[in-house]
């Protein structure tokens, strides 16, 4: 694979990962930690909700009303 057949791929793989966890962090948490769980889990579950609550102040949206499971 060139370089730029890899930067295409990369540039898409972002993309998707910012656009699901756009959609995910304007739900729960018990949503988010549910996706979290199945697809997110190569990096770490703290890091993860920080950058969900990233993209919720960038929508303007409350922050996570943390439940205790």
């Amino acid at each position: 694979m060139t370089y730029e057949q890899l930067t295409r791929q990369a540039t898409k793989t972002i993309s998707l990962y910012a656009a699901l966890l756009a959609e995910a962090a304007t739900r729960d948490e018990k949503t988010l930690l549910t996706l979290y769980r199945s697809q997110f889990h190569m990096m770490s579950e703290k890091g993860f909700l920080a950058e969900a609550e990233e993209f919720r102040a960038a929508m303007r949206l409350p922050p996570l009303e943390r439940e205790d499971f």
